[in-house]
């Protein structure tokens, strides 16, 4: 009987070491015991979204092509030709309010001055009840743009041109010959790789006869 309790014994104390061996493991680095009973569930930051590659908001300068989209007013008009139709009929031929499209193909030479071919379309309504006659005027020419900055991506446009121009009436015969072209602007290079957006009041002066046709239209232009 005195054998069997020392073999139980024995036998318990062998089972109870691990146990004890835990026990001293946890009252040896009370810090770590309780980092494990009480440490929440690490948590992951959100990530951060990325920024687009600094190559993407660059301006970009070279070829481009721009176009506008507009309407104005006739401040100079052409003296109204004499017609035996209508005797009385004198003055100035009197148009009005108008419409232009305006398209553009240039090239920056340098970030302040650029060369370009301009071409487009100017209608305008005439205002006389007596002998209406509403003008259509076609042109094509040659120009150049100065930019002068006042920010990183904002412009101000200075332009000047000569051009081909065909005025019709639709009634007489066109009237063809040089016309001189100008305006000032501003341009503004979007965060879209390419594209600018703009606004210029441009002046349109067929010279023969001399008539002076004052515009204000939005650009938007792309840079390849």
């Amino acid at each position: 009987m005195t054998m069997k309790r020392w073999y139980v014994g024995v036998l318990l104390l062998v089972v109870s070491l691990p146990a004890v061996g835990a026990a001293e493991e946890l009252k040896a680095s009370p810090a770590a015991a309780a980092a494990a009973t009480t440490a929440p569930p690490a948590v992951e930051a959100p990530a951060k979204p990325e920024e687009p590659p600094a190559a993407m908001l660059a301006v970009v300068r070279g070829l481009y092509v721009e176009g506008r989209v507009g309407g104005g007013y006739m401040v100079k008009n052409a003296p109204f030709k004499p017609d035996p139709a209508f005797p009385l009929a004198g003055g100035s031929e009197g148009l009005g309010p108008g419409s232009l499209v305006h398209l553009a193909a240039g090239y920056d030479l340098t970030p302040f001055l650029a060369i370009e071919a301009v071409g487009g379309a100017t209608l305008v309504s005439g205002t006389r009840t007596d002998k209406v006659r509403d003008l259509g005027v076609l042109f094509g020419g040659l120009g150049a743009r100065g930019a002068i900055d006042v920010g990183d991506r904002l412009k101000v446009l200075v332009s000047a041109g000569v051009a081909y121009a065909s005025a019709k009436n639709e009634v007489e015969k066109a009237d063809k010959g040089v016309a001189a072209m100008g305006g000032v602007g501003v341009e503004y290079y979007v965060h879209v790789r390419h594209f600018s957006v703009g606004v210029e009041l441009s002046v349109f002066a067929p010279v023969s006869p001399l008539r002076v046709f004052v515009g204000l239209a939005p650009q938007v232009k792309y840079t390849f």
